[in-house]
């Protein structure tokens, strides 16, 4: 696959990248990262986003902020202060204020009249804590909030600590705009991490080839790569969110690897070919490492796009960009380094040995291979209860389980949750058709009676609607009864829009609807989905004496990114699937084997297997972050794999030149791609894994366990691509014998 370009146009294509470096650095670094929330892991295509839509058009927006504070009790006169100075500074920002203790004065003062601790027990689960003491107060925020979450959050702050007089360090808040916030927090953190770990790369690249021209070239291209890809996230009008963090680094050190294999090859075609030199030995290298190159770049771009058929907007663009970037970086490894090499010399022309190094590695894999089967039989031993380990494979998708037990908002959570009550949340919408004429009393006791009902779930810790404001006095009497039914009825007529602007009550032409927000204790075991379905299944059995046409629809955020996180587990059967299908059809075509493209699979699919089923084994869960790296290992893994079958054929057919017979024909092709890329395999995959070893310091924990299993994946690929894949050649018995050309010459002892 020879591309050779006159020197006129490399010297082109040297300047046209270095002149493109400017704008591209500008619009990396001016690529926000302020835009991850929770809707990014959630599928906005679904009927159930539809209906969340819906109900957020007729009940109001749940975004708002929980705030709490130490020895935030009723009795606490912060707390109406702090209700007040927020309405005053802080109203650009909010819709509404609510306190817990003017919730409980307004009770108290209604026409319910309901006493002290009646109303303390009504607001408990929603502003009151279950010691009936500790309380919060809610700021709704508005739209313009929502497109300046930082300055919102600041002025909310600010106002409590200077305003106020509260500690800001007894502070506490929650609520899905405090989520989002810290999304974009962590999201900007891990962005850094993948400096450092980009500068050790480039560092073993160095060492791995020693010759700092050619190491200057590598990471110039690769470089050029990584931020060509973040600077394609602003250019087509999306910002950076958790996952895309990781794109610039994984394009760097997989670039950097595939240079690496073509630097290695240069320095092959750079020693003495018995005792002579070759003629041009950039165009002998190229010829040798393109293919391989552009085979292996492919297919993990494959890899990785799979996850663009994802409806979740997070993954998909991770899938999409980081696709589309490893494809521009092909073109720059088979155009641009070249170019950079002619233009710009490669420094020593030749070493006489090779690294002492790479002669110790390829040494000692030789002799192993000498025993295939041995090798076989003790890796299927291995593996055999690693795979078992496959049945107890496991996810866990929490939402709140995306951030580091060290971080504010992981602290947070656990003081509301152990002081208010848990933010689990499911809402339901209860609906009454206008056609059958129930009045509001009626609705109301229907209401009560599936609030009522919800009690009986485990998990059950609260419930909020209507109910919880509303006293209904006991009657003897009939007549009593029907007093208080159309008292009551009457009373809602009346207050309908303070029970409308409160979320409560929504009525149009053809229906009344009811809000009921439950809270409930979330586990691994049971996400918010479960917990709907659950509650929804109690409160339609309450429902079964009522003749009349009542629905009750299970919806809100928590069971929207329940279900989102579930997709995950989908999009993993779903894209590695997908990328199964197109790889291997393309690497059977590309190697002109059925057999060797078929073979070549085992090796890829072998580190998932294995590492997926230690996890199994250890009882660990796989997070929204582990559970992608299936199609993006078998991508990346894949590269190596191409290369080793590509120098396997190339062995082939010069030792079939040379008359092997067939057995000692597979033995010496195997030895000489080992002897050939053996040490490529080993320092892409360290480089890799070097790459992105940082990430596993950051506080968001999708990137954290993200680099963590992939780099278990690559290392497992590794010993995969140079251990097993030559077992399974020399050891399985596959293929037929080909008449030599010549004499037979027996195998090297």
């Amino acid at each position: 696959m020879e591309i050779s370009l006159p020197g006129q146009f490399q010297k082109i294509v040297v300047a046209l990248s270095l002149m493109a470096i400017p704008l591209l650095v500008w619009l990396a670094v001016h690529a926000q990262t302020n835009s991850d929330d929770v809707n990014n892991w959630i599928d906005r295509t679904s009927q159930q986003f539809a209906k969340y839509e819906t109900y957020i058009t007729n009940f109001g927006s749940d975004d708002e902020i929980i705030i709490t504070w130490d020895d935030c009790v009723i009795t606490d006169p912060r707390v109406e202060e702090a209700g007040r100075a927020l309405r005053e500074e802080c109203g650009k920002y909010v819709d509404r204020i609510i306190t817990g203790s003017e919730s409980v004065l307004k009770l108290r003062n209604s026409a319910s009249g309901f006493s002290d601790q009646s109303a303390r027990k009504r607001l408990r689960g929603s502003l009151v804590g279950e010691d009936l003491e500790t309380t919060c107060v809610i700021a709704r925020l508005n739209p313009q909030a929502r497109s300046n979450l930082q300055l919102a959050l600041s002025c909310i702050e600010t106002t409590l600590v200077d305003t106020v007089g509260i500690d800001p360090g007894a502070l506490h808040f929650g609520g899905k705009a405090i989520t989002d916030h810290a999304l974009n927090a962590l999201t900007n953190q891990s962005l850094w991490w993948g400096i450092p770990g980009a500068i050790l790369a480039a560092f073993l690249s160095l060492l791995c080839v020693k010759n700092f021209r050619l190491t200057v070239g590598m990471i110039y291209v690769s470089g050029l790569a990584a931020i060509t890809s973040l600077a394609m996230v602003p250019l087509s009008g999306f910002r950076v969110n958790g996952l895309l963090v990781l794109m610039p680094v994984l394009v760097f050190v997989l670039t950097l690897g595939c240079a690496v294999h073509m630097v290695r090859a240069l320095q092959r075609h750079l020693r003495p070919h018995r005792g002579k030199l070759a003629d041009d030995p950039i165009a002998q290298s190229l010829k040798e490492s393109r293919p391989p190159v552009v085979l292996s770049m492919a297919t993990t771009a494959i890899g990785i796009g799979s996850l663009a058929l994802s409806p979740l907007s997070s993954v998909l663009q991770f899938g999409l960009f980081s696709s589309l970037s490893l494809l521009l970086a092909m073109l720059m490894l088979v155009v641009l380094l070249p170019a950079i090499w002619r233009q710009f010399g490669i420094g020593f022309r030749h070493s006489t040995e090779d690294f002492a190094a790479a002669q110790q590695l390829a040494g000692w894999l030789i002799k192993l291979n000498r025993h295939p089967r041995a090798v076989l039989l003790v890796i299927l031993c291995f593996c055999f209860p690693v795979l078992i380990g496959l049945r107890n494979f496991e996810t866990d998708f929490e939402i709140s389980n995306l951030f580091a037990a060290r971080t504010d908002y992981a602290q947070d959570r656990e003081w509301i949750e152990s002081h208010l009550y848990p933010l689990g949340r499911v809402d339901f919408t209860i609906r009454f058709p206008k056609e059958n004429q129930l009045n509001r009393y009626q609705q109301l006791r229907n209401v009560q009676k599936i609030q009522t009902a919800f009690r009986d779930y485990s998990d059950y810790h609260r419930a909020l609607s209507a109910a919880n404001f509303v006293k209904i006095p006991r009657s003897s009497t009939r007549l009593q009864k029907q007093l208080t039914e159309q008292l009551v009825a009457t009373q809602l007529e009346y207050d309908y829009q303070k029970l409308n602007d409160e979320g409560m009550l929504y009525s149009d032409d053809q229906w009344d609807q009811w809000r009921i927000t439950v809270a409930c204790k979330i586990d691994p075991e049971r996400d918010e989905w479960d917990h709907a379905e659950a509650l929804r299944d109690l409160g339609e059995n309450a429902l079964q004496s009522n003749p009349e046409a009542v629905q009750i629809e299970a919806t809100g955020m928590g069971p929207l990114v329940a279900i989102g996180q579930r997709q995950l587990f989908f999009d993993l059967t779903r894209g590695l699937t997908t990328a199964i299908f197109l790889i291997t059809p393309l690497i059977i075509i590309s190697l002109r084997s059925l057999r060797l493209g078929l073979l070549g699979m085992v090796p890829n699919l072998f580190p998932i297997a294995v590492v997926f089923g230690c996890y199994g084994l250890l009882g660990r869960r796989l997070d929204s972050g582990s559970i992608l790296t299936a199609s993006v290992g078998l991508g990346i893994a894949i590269d190596d794999t191409v290369h080793f079958l590509h120098y396997f054929k190339l062995g082939r057919r010069t030792a079939r030149d040379e008359g092997y017979e067939f057995q000692q024909v597979r033995q010496r092709a195997v030895d000489s791609a080992i002897s050939r890329c053996a040490w490529s395999i080993a320092t892409t995959s360290i480089i890799i894994c070097c790459g992105l070893c940082f990430f596993v310091l950051s506080d968001f924990l999708p990137v954290r366990n993200f680099s963590v299993v992939l780099i278990l994946m690559m290392l497992a690929a590794a010993l995969a691509d140079l251990i097993l894949l030559p077992a399974l050649i020399t050891g399985l018995p596959f293929g037929k014998g080909r008449k030599a050309g010549g004499k037979a010459k027996s195998p090297p002892s």
